[in-house]
C-alpha cells in the first residue's frame, strides 16, 4: 500500500502548498519573519523558533541590526529581544570558538521543546524568555556540551 501525495487536501492543492511553505519556514526559522512581513501577530514561540533554527547568515544579519525593524507595537519587544539574543549567540560562538548550529541545538532546542510542551510559556513575555535563553547559553558553555 503506497502513500498518496496530492489530491484535494495534499501538497498539490493551494492549502497543501501553503502548509508545505509554512513547514519549511518553521524548519529554517523564518516563520516569525513571514508573519511580521504580513503584519500578522507573531507568537513568542515563533521568535524563539527564529533563534533556534535560523541559519548562521540570518542570525548574523539580525545581530548586525542596531534596532529591530518591526513596527507593530505587539512585536516590537519580541523583535528587540530577538536582535539582542542573536547578538549574544553570535558573540558567544565567536568568543568560545564554537559552532553556532551546535550552540543552537545544545542551548536552544530544549527551550523550544519546553515551550511547545508547557502551555504556561504562552503567557510569558520576551524579557523572561530572554533571561531563560541567556541562562541556557551559559549552562551549555558550563556543561561543555558544545
Amino acid at each position: 500500500m503506497g502513500i498518496q501525495v496530492g489530491g484535494a487536501n495534499g501538497a498539490g492543492s493551494p492549502e497543501g502548498a501553503l502548509l508545505v511553505r509554512e513547514c519549511e519556514e518553521f524548519l529554517d526559522g523564518r516563520f516569525a519573519l513571514r508573519l511580521a512581513d504580513a503584519e500578522r501577530p507573531v507568537p513568542g514561540w515563533a521568535w524563539v523558533n527564529l533563534l533556534v533554527h535560523g541559519s548562521e547568515r540570518l542570525l548574523r544579519a539580525l545581530a548586525a541590526l542596531a534596532v529591530a525593524p518591526w513596527t507593530e507595537d505587539a512585536d516590537q519587544d519580541w523583535g528587540h529581544v530577538t536582535v539582542v539574543l542573536a547578538q549574544r549567540l553570535c558573540r558567544v560562538a565567536e568568543t568560545f570558538e564554537v559552532d553556532l548550529v551546535r550552540l543552537q541545538r545544545c542551548a536552544l532546542v530544549p527551550i523550544e521543546l519546553e515551550m511547545f510542551h508547557d502551555p504556561g510559556w504562552q503567557q510569558v513575555g520576551p524579557g523572561i524568555v530572554a533571561m531563560r535563553i541567556m541562562s541556557a547559553i551559559d549552562e551549555a558553555l558550563g556543561n561543555r556540551c558544545l
